[in-house]
C-alpha cells in the first residue's frame, strides 16, 4: 500500500474520509487458455486507487501507527499514520486557523511555504513528521516573520528520528511563514510528510528510562511541553524490550510516544549524592540517571569478585537523549582501568571488563564528552554478566497470508548469546481453526520453520506477536520476535514485533508431502528423494515449479569480482534441490532430490517445498503454495556395528594379534572407499587402518603397534569409519573399544617402515613443510608420502628404535630400501636420526646419516652421502647398506627433506637384515606407458580433416617406426582429435600427463 494524500487521522471526531493510493487489486485466476483479469474494489475505486473511510474510537491513544489493508486476497505492507485530534488538511500556502496538521509531499530541491497569523507571546509548536512515518526525508524547518527575517530554525534531530521541530514564543502580532525543505535539497520520492502547526502537547522521553517488568513504576515525561512533573505509570508488557509509554489524560497530544525499557532485573534511579559515598550497584542491574548540570560526573560503586566479567552498556543517544557519554571504569583509588566513548554505529559508550585479582569493587563514571548537562541529559546504564545466557528472535517477514485450507510457513531465527537450549514459540490469539507446528527451536539450532495450517473457515485478520521462551534448565528467558529493520521501527521499536496475519480465499494450488517420503533423516553427502503432491483446483492447469525452503544458514565463500573480494553463498555446501524440478501440467505429484552437504552440522533442520503454479509459457507465477515444514535429523550415512567383543589385545611387534570384527552399513548408498581407524590413541601409538571398498560390508581390523611400544591398557579409544574421498570427511558413529597392548615379537626380517600407512604422515610432527598422503602418484601400493619444503621429521618415531648392525640378529637390520621422486629444485634429502639425533653439518667429523641427490648440495649445509648428481624427476628406487655407509647405530627417526622446489615424494621404505630379505618387498607399480598420439597410424592422417594443406604418410623419411606425417603449407589440423582428450596436470595421476615428446623436420 502506497501513501496517499492525507496522513493524519482524527480520533473521536466522527467519520473522516481520506484517499489512499494503492497498487493492490484483485487478481482473478485465468480461465483455461486465457489471461488473468483485474478488478478493483471499494466505492469510487479504480485499479490503482481505493477510497477508504476510517472511523476511530475516541479511546484510541494519540501516536504513530502502522496502517494495513487486508482483503480476501491478502494483506498489505504497513504505512505510518499519525493519530491525534488535530484538524487534518492538505498542505496549502495559507493556514486559516491553528492548530492544524497539513499533509503534503516534498521532493528534490523544492521549498514549501505556508503562512499563518499569530499573536505576540503565543507559544507555537511546528513539528514535521516524515522519518517517524517511515519516509526517508531529511526535513529542515525555518520560521520567518512578516519581514522575511528568520526567527527560528530546526534541522533534522536524532531525538525525533531525523525529523525537525520548532518551539518558539511569537515575538509580535502578525503573519508568519513556515519554510520546509530537504537538508540536502535532494528529497526522495514519495516524500510524504505531515506538518503540525499550533499549540499542542508532545513528549519525547520518560524518566527513568527503564523499569522492571511486572512492577508498577511512575514515569516522568520529559523533553516535553506538558506541565512540569507530569507523570504516568508503567504498563504490563509480555516480555522484556522497548514499549511505548502511556499518555496522560490531557487534550491535543500528538507525535510518537516515548520509549520505556522493560527488563527482568532490578531497575533503579540515580539517588541524590550524599557526600563522598557512592550509590552501590550489583549485576545484573540498571540505573537511570541524569547529568543535570554542566561538568557533572556521575559515579557508582559496583560490587565484583576477581575474574568477574561484566558488560557495561549506556543507552542515551539511541533513545533520543542529547548526552554524548564517556564511560570510565576505575578502581577505588581513582586509577582508570578502562574507558570508552563511541561504539560502531552509536555515540553511546559501552565496554566489557574483567575484574582484576584482589579487586572487590569498581567505580563506574559517566560524563558528557563536551561537559554539557541539563534536565534532558538522561541515560540508562545497564550492568550485566558477560556470560549471562540470552537470545533474541528475528522475523523475516512482517505479514503472512493464511489461505483457507492452506499452509503458511514462516522462518524464525534465534540469535543466541550464551543460551543454547530449546526455545518454545507461541502466537497469542491465533484465529479459530489455525494450528501451529514447528514451534520449538531445538537446542543448538538457530532457526525453525513455523507452519500455520488453516481449516475450512477463512481466518479473520490478526495483528500478532511471536513470543519465545527458554525451556532449558535453570533459565527463564522470554523474548519477542521482530524484524531487524523497518522504517517505522527505527523510532518505535515495538512495531518491529508486529506480525500481520490475514485470512485469504483458498488457493488454486496446494502442496503436500507424498506417501513415498522417507524417514526424517538427512544422511550426510547423500541425495535424498522426497515425494511432493501438488493438486490443482478444478479447471486449473499449468506446470508447477518446485524450490526448497530450509532453516540452514548457508555458509559463505570469498570470490573475486572486478578484482575485489566478495562474500557469496557457498551453494555447494547448501541444502538444495538437485536441478530445477518441475511437475508437468498433466501431473499432480513428483519426486525431488535433496542434496545434503557432507559438512552439514549435526543439528535438526526444517525443510519445506514451495510450489509455484506457472503460466502456460512458464514465465509468470499464478499462485504459490508450500508444504508443511518437516524437521529432519542429520545422520551419518555410515553405521558401524561390532559382531564380536568391544575389546582387543594388540601386539606391540610381530605375532598374531587381536582383531575387531563387525559390519558397516551404508544408509545412503555411499559409493566410496571407507577407512576404519582407532581414535583417542596416544601420540606414540599410530592407529591401524583398514580400507573397505564400496562393496564390502564385513570387516576384521587387526590391531597391532610398533615393536617396543609400551604395554598396558589404553583408555578412551574409539573405532570409527571415515570416508576420505573428498576434502570433507564423513564419519560414522563411534564405538568405544578397550585396547590392551601386549608385548609382541621383534619385527620380521623385512620391516616395513612405510607402505600406504595413512597415520604415518601425522607422526611427522616437526619441520616447516606439510606431509600428506598422495594416492595418484606412487611407487608401489596405494599411496606415497608427499612432503613440501622445507621438511617434515621426527627424531624419535614411535616404535622404531632398531639397531643397525654388521651381522644383524632378531630385531636388527643392515639394509635400507626406499623410492623417491622430486618436483623442482636442486636437491632432495632422506635423513636418519641416529641414537636420537640427526647427523652433523658438512665438514664435521662422524657419519653423515643422510642420503641426498641432485646437482647442488643441500641448502642446510648438512653432511650427506651423495647418491646421484641428478635429481630423481621420476620414481627412483634406492637400496643402501646402512652399516657400510654409517657403521653400527640405533635408528630412531627419519626426516623427509625436499629443501626446495615444489615437493618430494617418498614411498616403499623398508629395513632388511639381508639383501635376500628385500626380495619380499612388494613389486612396484608398472610404469605407465606413454600415450602414442602418432606412431605410424594411417587413421591419424585421415583425422587431420581441416586446413588448406595436405597430409600423407611418408615412409621414406621418418624418425622412428615405419612412417612419418608429411604436411604441405598452410596446415592440417583437428581441434577435437578422436580418442585424445588427454588431461594435462601439474601432478599427473593415472591417465593424466604433463610432458610432450615429438620429432619434426622442415624443408
Amino acid at each position: 500500500m502506497a501513501r496517499g494524500a492525507e496522513w493524519g487521522r482524527q480520533h473521536g471526531l466522527g467519520p473522516f474520509v481520506t484517499w489512499v493510493e494503492t497498487e493492490y487489486y484483485k487478481l482473478n485466476p485465468p480461465k483455461k487458455g486465457g489471461k488473468p483479469s483485474l478488478s478493483a474494489f471499494g466505492k469510487g475505486a479504480t485499479a490503482t486507487q481505493v477510497q477508504i473511510e476510517l472511523v476511530l474510537d475516541g479511546s484510541v491513544s494519540p501516536g504513530i501507527y502502522p496502517l494495513r489493508l487486508a482483503t480476501s486476497q491478502g494483506i498489505s505492507s504497513p504505512v505510518g499514520v499519525g493519530i491525534d485530534a488535530l484538524p487534518e488538511l492538505p498542505f496549502s500556502p495559507e493556514i486559516g486557523s491553528l492548530p492544524v496538521a497539513l499533509t503534503g509531499t516534498l521532493q528534490g530541491s523544492a521549498v514549501l511555504r505556508t503562512s499563518f497569523t499569530g499573536q505576540k507571546g503565543q507559544q507555537v509548536v511546528i513539528d514535521v513528521e516524515g522519518r517517524r512515518l517511515g519516509i526517508e526525508l531529511n526535513p529542515v524547518l525555518h520560521l520567518l516573520d512578516a519581514r522575511g527575517v528568520q526567527i527560528a530554525y530546526a534541522p533534522p534531530t536524532a531525538a525525533l528520528a531525523g525529523d525537525a521541530r520548532i518551539v518558539v514564543p511569537l515575538p509580535a502580532d502578525g503573519r508568519y511563514t513556515v519554510e520546509l525543505h530537504d537538508a540536502l535539497y535532494r528529497g526522495p520520492g514519495p516524500g510524504t510528510f505531515r506538518l503540525k502547526v499550533g499549540t499542542f502537547y508532545y513528549a519525547d522521553l520518560v524518566f527513568p528510562l527503564g523499569v522492571r517488568r511486572g512492577v508498577k513504576s511512575p514515569l516522568e515525561l520529559i523533553s516535553t511541553n506538558l506541565p512540569p512533573d507530569t507523570k504516568v505509570e508503567s504498563t504490563e508488557v509480555p516480555a522484556p524490550g522497548e514499549f511505548p509509554a502511556a499518555w496522560p489524560a490531557v487534550g491535543l497530544l500528538t507525535g510518537g510516544r516515548p520509549r520505556v525499557i522493560y527488563s527482568d532485573y532490578d531497575e533503579v534511579a540515580e539517588l541524590p549524592k550524599a557526600g563522598d559515598s557512592l550509590q552501590r550497584l550489583a549485576a545484573p542491574m540498571a540505573v537511570s540517571g541524569r547529568l543535570a548540570a554542566a561538568k557533572e560526573e556521575d559515579r557508582y560503586e559496583v560490587a565484583v569478585t576477581p575474574g568477574m566479567a561484566l558488560r557495561f552498556d549506556v543507552l542515551a543517544a539511541r533513545i533520543g537523549s542529547p548526552l554524548d557519554g564517556v564511560l570510565s571504569v576505575r578502581n577505588k583509588a581513582g586509577n582508570q582501568l578502562a574507558t570508552n566513548d563511541d561504539r560502531p554505529q552509536t555515540s553511546d559508550p559501552g565496554l566489557d571488563f574483567t575484574a582484576p585479582a584482589g579487586v572487590d569493587s569498581l567505580v563506574v563514571v559517566l560524563t558528557d564528552l563536551e561537559g554539557r548537562g541539563g534536565d534532558n541529559f538522561v541515560y540508562r546504564l545497564a550492568i550485566t554478566p558477560v556470560a549471562q545466557p540470552d537470545f533474541s528472535l528475528t522475523l523475516f517477514a512482517d505479514r503472512e497470508p493464511l489461505a483457507r485450507q492452506g499452509v503458511a510457513v514462516m522462518r524464525v531465527r534465534a540469535n543466541r548469546a550464551g543460551y543454547h537450549g530449546p526455545i518454545k514459540l507461541s502466537i497469542a490469539g491465533l484465529p479459530a481453526g489455525v494450528t501451529m507446528t514447528g514451534e520449538e527451536i531445538p537446542a543448538g539450532a538457530t532457526d525453525t520453520l513455523v507452519t500455520l495450517q488453516t481449516g475450512d473457515q477463512q481466518p479473520a485478520p490478526l495483528l500478532a506477536t511471536v513470543i519465545g521462551e527458554s525451556t532449558g534448565p535453570n533459565t527463564s528467558l522470554k523474548r519477542l520476535a521482530g524484524l531487524t529493520d523497518g522504517p517505522l521501527a527505527k523510532s518505535q521499536p515495538w512495531l518491529a514485533n508486529e506480525l500481520a496475519l490475514a485470512g485469504t480465499q483458498a488457493l488454486p494450488l496446494a502442496a503436500n508431502w507424498g506417501p513415498g517420503t522417507p524417514a526424517n533423516q538427512l544422511p550426510l553427502g547423500s541425495s535424498l528423494p522426497l515425494e511432493v503432491q501438488t493438486p490443482r483446483a478444478a479447471g486449473i492447469t499449468g506446470p508447477v515449479r518446485l524450490s526448497l525452503l530450509t532453516t540452514q544458514i548457508v555458509p559463505k565463500k570469498t570470490i573475486k569480482e572486478n578484482n575485489q573480494d566478495k562474500q557469496v553463498d557457498d551453494l555447494d555446501r547448501a541444502l538444495r534441490l538437485d536441478g530445477g524440478p518441475t511437475i508437468a501440467d498433466d501431473q499432480s505429484s513428483g519426486t525431488v532430490s535433496v542434496l545434503v552437504p557432507r559438512d552439514l552440522p549435526k543439528i535438526p533442520f526444517d525443510l519445506a517445498v514451495r510450489a509455484e503454479l506457472l503460466t502456460a509459457d512458464g514465465k509468470g507465477v499464478v499462485a504459490t503454495a508450500v508444504t508443511p515444514a518437516r524437521r529432519m535429523i542429520v545422520t551419518s550415512p555410515l553405521v558401524l556395528t561390532l559382531s564380536g567383543d568391544a575389546k582387543v589385545e594388540a601386539k606391540a611387534g610381530s605375532g598374531e594379534t587381536g582383531k575387531l570384527t563387525g559390519s558397516l552399513t551404508r544408509i545412503a548408498q555411499l559409493k566410496s572407499p571407507v577407512v576404519l581407524v582407532l581414535e583417542g590413541l596416544p601420540p606414540d601409538l599410530p592407529s591401524p587402518e583398514l580400507t573397505l571398498s564400496p562393496e564390502q560390508t564385513e570387516f576384521a581390523l587387526p590391531v597391532s603397534f610398533p615393536f617396543n611400544s609400551p604395554p598396558g591398557a589404553v583408555a578412551n579409544v574409539r573405532l570409527v569409519a571415515v570416508d576420505r574421498s573428498t576434502a570433507v570427511a564423513i564419519r560414522s558413529n563411534e564405538i568405544p573399544v578397550a585396547v590392551n597392548v601386549v608385548v609382541g615379537g621383534p619385527p620380521p626380517a623385512l620391516y616395513r617402515l612405510f607402505e600406504d600407512e595413512g597415520p604415518f604422515a601425522g607422526l611427522l610432527t616437526e619441520g616447516g613443510g606439510q606431509a600428506s598422503m598422495e594416492t595418484a602418484d606412487r611407487y608401489a601400493g596405494q599411496a606415497a608420502l608427499r612432503v613440501t619444503p622445507d621438511q617434515k621429521s621426527r627424531p624419535k618415531l614411535p616404535g622404531l628404535g632398531v639397531n643397525i648392525a654388521e651381522t644383524p640378529g632378531e630385531g636388527q637390520y643392515r639394509y635400507l630400501r626406499f623410492a623417491w621422486k622430486k618436483r623442482g629444485g636442486q636437491n632432495i634429502l632422506l635423513q636418519l636420526a641416529a641414537n636420537g639425533s640427526f647427523g652433523p653439518l658438512r665438514g664435521a667429523a662422524g657419519p653423515a646419516f643422510r642420503y641426498e641427490a641432485g646437482p647442488a648440495p643441500n641448502r642446510f649445509n648438512e653432511a650427506a652421502v651423495k647418491i646421484d648428481d641428478k635429481l630423481p624427476s621420476g620414481w627412483t628406487e634406492v637400496t643402501r647398506d646402512l652399516f657400510a655407509d654409517f657403521g653400527a647405530f640405533r635408528l630412531d627417526g627419519l626426516a623427509f627433506t625436499p629443501g626446495d622446489g615444489e615437493f618430494a615424494l617418498f614411498d616403499h621404505i623398508y629395513l632388511a637384515r639381508t639383501l635376500d630379505d628385500l626380495k619380499g618387498c612388494p613389486a612396484p607399480l608398472p610404469a605407465e606407458q606413454p600415450l602414442a598420439i602418432f606412431e605410424d597410424q594411417a587413421e591419424f592422417v585421415t583425422n587431420l580433416s581441416q586446413g588448406n594443406g595436405t597430409a600423407a604418410l611418408a615412409t621414406d623419411d621418418k624418425f622412428s617406426g615405419a612412417a612419418s606425417v608429411k604436411v604441405t603449407p598452410g596446415q592440417r589440423l583437428n581441434g577435437m582429435l578422436p580418442g585424445l582428450a588427454a588431461k594435462i596436470r601439474q601432478n599427473p595421476g593415472p591417465g593424466e600427463y604433463r610432458y610432450l615428446q615429438f620429432a619434426w623436420k622442415k624443408k
